[in-house]
């Protein structure tokens, strides 16, 4: 399992084999998700990128 979370030492870190953090950039008090969802993109297309050769488009579904 991957963690995604702002902070380290967040419960969620608790049993992932990953822990990647996040810094958001806070705006008027605004949190914005952009980084949060270029990470997760990026993450989604190296995963589709290392399975084309494969064909198993099960593990991206999952």
């Amino acid at each position: 399992m991957i963690a995604i979370t702002d902070s380290p030492v967040s419960p969620i870190t608790e049993g992932a084999a990953e822990v990647l953090t996040v810094d958001d950039a806070e705006l008027h008090r605004f949190r914005s998700l952009t980084g949060v969802i270029y990470l997760v993109l990026t993450l989604a297309i190296g995963l589709a990128y290392l399975c084309r050769d494969k064909r198993d488009l099960d593990l991206i579904n999952a």
